[in-house]
């Protein structure tokens, strides 16, 4: 109060009775830009801590002992300390991801610490979160009753074409309900394909999990802390009295808490364990039910220039295979003259059909001008230019054909993938497992997506441009990471309740005339930013990802999303308090010494458990949203008056792949779970709130993947494989965290060292888990008994480029396997 410069001092003392050395935890901001330090607690005969401060703050005007915060970078390139900020600065300040006043990556993000009011403001979140979702399911069961092509579109097909899934039984507003949860996952699975059976299997383990770990966390330890914590009342705030918080350092109830990540992870492991189980039993009928040519074809790539030709790699595999059993070879051709006159082919009949109908409404034959020609007939011309460029395709064709047929390769023709075709299962399998020459990155071979969702461009770019191009994308990603919390910034200033109310004085006027309110739009407000960016960050990693890498299949997309997704949110969702305010920093001081993780983790993490509450309970909200599917509602109204019912519901379908697509939202879902996990013993109501969230999502994507959304490219439970890896190393981040509280705050080395041994624990079981459970290939004694019957001969695709196809593409990958329009 005596310095006016001075902004804060705020002195906070740990318990400082049970351990006199701990740290005081200290905030000093001032106009001239100091920074707290840790100061120890004071023995007998020392000066207290506020001498301490004041001998180090000194004089207002003293700027020998006023020592401004100076970073590395400013030590480097400057030798004086009060200089301006320049050039350089905000430069490196932009790339760093730090502000100039201090300001963490958690502040930007509202990650709010936990304060008195939590309480109620928890309480109006969940009654004004229940009754959106209440209000949106509502809203859900009136629009389906009355645009039932946008929410029961699949049931309007299987009543037309015949098939799945049936109508829900029942023919009230919520008949629904009984379809979604009814629907079991072998029908799923059968019908809709198995990525989508096991997103539905994994809200099972997420519920199986917080149960197991939320009931007796909540029913036990809730009351424990709450009585036996031996914090005073006044000390910590009423939501904290019931989770970790409200034990006392030193405590004997740290033991327990080390016994309960024993449990915690042992429990957790186990479930992972058996749904990875009965994963591979769903994974192996997948893939002795894949059917051909898909299960008899595998992909090859980086095949060597002397073999880029049907009949050289038809020779190179006949002298491995028996001859009769490589079926077809199908080199993939460079076709960028062919598609450029298909689409001028497109365009001018376009062109034509408009001349024509003009020619109907006018009784008038219409002209247009041609350079060099004058003033043409406009139907004769489009027809003589259609007849001059089906030519061209035709001729293009046939050389494209003789040229890829020929013994001599030709790599300017044909490019370093291919597709071999055999005549059973069994060769197709001995062919996938071998290596073929001394270098492991020649003959590279994979499964083959679905003929249909196969990125034919991806298959023909240059192998040196690949690689730069992949390069590239990898950079703007690490760019994103870096550059993330500027992104955020403006979010942030949208979201936060001050600036609103700042900026719209209306705003403030009817919050000061309702103080509920405020808690409300506070408990709201707390995640959104966070919510709202990651949201958007799914478009911005398909675009880099699409641009940048080539993948052999549009579904593989999805899979790139999921993690990159995944790890953007584990750092800024769940780490972000500990980021603090530079990723590079964070991560750079944790290499250097990794054992400070721990202490990172345990000084950052439990003062924002809260947050994480509204975040789980935001989620809730979100989902009932998804089902209202508002998006494809609006684009099927737009259209329906102009096309009618059925190229409406074709063109408004699907869904947005990049935010719900099944990428994102396994990412989103294994956070979420992530989440619940970590702070499970710090605060339990959080595993409950999981809960419910999980059986939301049940409930919702029931009802969306079976009976609304259009079936898509199956990978075979891809994704779901993913989740119970990302699973695992989530726990990681749980144990660390838990060994981190139990060294600051546990009575000695004892609770630490249990909670260490779970760690090293758990980190064996990923190491077995990733070793034992190998689904990506269908184990050979699945097909020892195959009766080599000529599966080639029921096969209704092929690979083949569309617009070598004599439809131009039209009817892509159906082709018939006696049809010899492509030689």
């Amino acid at each position: 109060d005596d310095d006016p410069a001075l902004g804060c001092l705020a002195l906070v003392q740990r318990d400082a009775s049970v351990a006199p050395r701990r740290s005081l935890v200290q905030v000093v901001v001032d106009g001239r830009g100091f920074v707290g330090e840790a100061v120890a607690a004071p023995e007998a005969g020392e000066p207290g801590a506020g001498a301490v401060l004041q001998e180090r703050l000194a004089a207002p005007g003293d700027g020998t002992d006023a020592r401004p915060h100076r970073t590395v970078w400013q030590h480097i390139f400057s030798n004086n300390s009060n200089r301006t900020e320049t050039l350089w600065d905000r430069l490196r300040r932009d790339l760093d991801g730090s502000s100039a006043n201090g300001t963490t990556a958690a502040d930007i993000m509202a990650v709010a610490t936990n304060k008195v009011g939590d309480l109620k403001a928890l309480l109006s979140s969940v009654a004004v979160d229940s009754s959106l979702v209440v209000i949106l399911l509502l809203v859900f069961c009136f629009l389906r009753v009355n645009f039932d092509m946008v929410y029961s579109g699949n049931v309007k097909r299987a009543e037309r074409d015949g098939g799945f899934p049936a109508a829900p039984a029942g023919c009230g507003p919520l008949s629904w309900v009984r379809g979604a949860l009814c629907t079991g996952i072998d029908d799923i699975q059968e019908h809709v394909g198995l990525d989508s059976a096991m997103l539905i299997e994994f809200t099972h383990l997420a519920m199986k999990i917080c149960a197991t770990i939320g009931f007796p966390m909540c029913l036990v330890m809730c009351p424990t802390h709450a009585v036996l914590g031996g914090m005073s009342p006044f000390a910590v705030d009423p939501l904290s009295q019931v989770s970790m918080a409200n034990v006392r350092q030193g405590s004997w109830l740290y033991w327990v808490h080390a016994v309960i990540v024993w449990l915690v992870l042992f429990s957790a492991d186990r479930w992972i364990e058996l749904a990875m189980k009965a994963f591979l039993v769903r994974r192996v009928r997948w893939l002795k039910r894949m059917p051909p040519p898909r299960s008899t074809t595998v992909l090859v790539e980086r095949v060597p220039a002397e073999y880029c030709s049907d009949a050289q790699l038809r020779e190179y595999f006949s002298r491995m295979f028996p001859p009769q059993e490589v079926r077809e070879v199908y080199m993939v051709r460079r076709t960028d003259t062919l598609l450029d006159l298909i689409e001028t082919k497109q365009a001018t009949e376009l062109n034509l059909r408009k001349a024509q109908v003009e020619e109907q409404r006018s009784g008038e034959r219409p002209q247009h001008r041609v350079l060099g020609e004058g003033l043409v007939d406009s139907i004769e011309q489009y027809r003589e230019e259609l007849d001059r460029l089906d030519k061209e395709v035709a001729e293009e064709r046939g050389r494209l054909s003789v040229a890829a047929s020929s013994p001599i390769p030709n790599p300017a023709v044909c490019a370093s993938s291919a597709f071999i075709t055999f005549g059973t299962r069994r060769d197709a399998e001995i062919a996938l497992h071998l290596q073929y020459t001394a270098d492991s990155e020649e003959f590279v071979m994979s499964i083959p997506p679905d003929p249909s969702d196969i990125r034919w461009d991806d298959l023909k770019a240059y192998d040196v441009a690949e690689k730069w191009r992949e390069r590239i994308g990898y950079v703007c990603l690490v760019f994103l990471y870096i550059n993330f919390v500027p992104f955020v910034v403006a979010i942030s200033s949208v979201t936060n309740l001050g600036a609103l109310r700042m900026r719209f004085p209306a705003i403030d006027h009817v919050l000061n005339a309702c103080p509920m309110l405020t808690l409300v739009l506070q408990g709201l407000l707390a995640s959104l930013a966070l919510t709202l960016f990651m949201s958007f960050l799914p478009t911005l990693l398909v675009m880099i990802i699409n641009r940048f890498f080539d993948l052999k299949a549009n579904a593989w997309v999805q899979q790139r999303v999921q993690v990159w997704y995944f790890w953007f949110q584990i750092v800024f969702v769940l780490l972000v308090t500990a980021v603090g305010n530079s990723v590079v920093l964070a991560f750079g001081k944790i290499a250097q010494q990794p054992l400070k993780v721990f202490g990172l983790l345990a000084d950052t993490m439990p003062s924002s458990t809260h947050f994480y509450l509204n975040y789980i309970m935001l989620q809730w909200v979100t989902h009932a949203m998804n089902i209202t599917r508002y998006i494809n509602l609006f684009k099927y109204i737009t259209l329906l008056p102009i096309l009618g019912q059925a190229k409406a519901k074709e063109l408004s379908e699907p869904e947005d792949q990049d935010y719900y697509g099944i990428g994102s939202r396994s990412a989103r879902w294994s956070v979420n779970l992530i989440i619940a996990l970590v702070f499970c013993s710090l605060s339990p109501l959080i595993s409950i709130f999981a809960l419910v969230n999980f059986a939301l999502c049940r409930l919702i994507y029931g009802y969306l993947l079976v009976f609304a959304e259009e079936k898509k490219p199956d990978l075979g439970g891809v994704f779901f494989a993913q989740q119970l890896e990302h699973l695992m190393k989530g726990l990681l981040v749980y144990a660390v965290l838990m060994v981190g509280v139990l060294l600051r705050r546990g009575p000695g080395y004892g609770p630490m060292l249990l909670a260490a041994g779970a760690l090293v624990q758990h980190v064996r079981m990923h190491q077995h888990f990733k070793a034992q459970y190998c689904w990506q290939h269908l184990p050979f004694e699945a097909i020892v008994d195959d009766d080599g019957a000529d599966k080639w001969a029921s096969a209704c695709k092929r690979y083949v480029q569309p617009e070598l196809l004599a439809d131009g593409g039209v009817n892509a990958g159906t082709l018939s396997p006696k049809d010899t329009s492509v030689a």
